[in-house]
């Protein structure tokens, strides 16, 4: 599958019919996760990934489509069964839970995690769940935060490094937004065990 065919199908996946601002539930664009996903791809494809808070699947169908075995975990009941319809026949695993209690062992993660935006990091449960479940994990975060993301990194004894730097574009989902939307300067954050 190529890069644009990919995009194209993520693109058509539903989103959120109703959004929880404190789950911090924006959809991440399809042409963004294709593009993340193909770059990504040798820690994808012929492995086991799992998606953490994998809102409607975006993530996980992709990496799907790109020849990973998939589990994708969200705390929120509505957005899995969004994301299962949004799957079709692929072959997904889905788990409701709380990332903190998740369990079991896969070659790589990836995750859109809260940016923190309604709760100050509220992206560090989700990373210190990652990397307890694989060696490899991506994750985005605010580049704001890559002070905090290097400090978290260190006191996991993980290697930190910054894949890809990207605009990521929030639309405006809830009544206290005031503009259409707004970009967030976005790192794809690669976190390893250290040596």
């Amino acid at each position: 599958m190529r890069q644009q065919e990919l995009a194209t199908r993520l693109s058509k996946l539903r989103v959120f019919g109703n959004p929880k601002a404190s789950l911090e539930q924006w959809p991440t664009p399809g042409d963004l996760a294709a593009k993340i996903l193909f770059l990504i791809q040798d820690d994808i494809t012929g492995k086991r990934v799992v998606d953490l808070g994998c809102g409607t699947g975006v993530l996980s169908i992709g990496a799907a489509l790109l020849g990973a075995s998939v589990t994708a975990v969200d705390i929120d009941p509505a957005a899995l069964a969004t994301a299962r319809e949004n799957a079709g026949k692929l072959d997904i695993e889905w788990v409701c839970s709380d990332v903190a209690d998740f369990k079991g062992r896969f070659d790589t993660v990836i995750m859109n995690p809260p940016f923190g935006a309604q709760r100050r990091h509220a992206d560090r449960p989700f990373v210190e769940a990652a990397v307890r479940l694989a060696p490899i994990v991506y994750s985005f975060h605010q580049s704001s935060t890559r002070t905090f993301i290097n400090q978290l990194g260190r006191a996991l004894n993980q290697k930190v490094s910054v894949v890809a730097t990207f605009s990521f574009p929030l639309r405006a989902v809830f009544a206290f937004h005031r503009k259409r939307m707004v970009s967030r300067q976005t790192d794809l954050i690669k976190f390893e065990e250290s040596p």
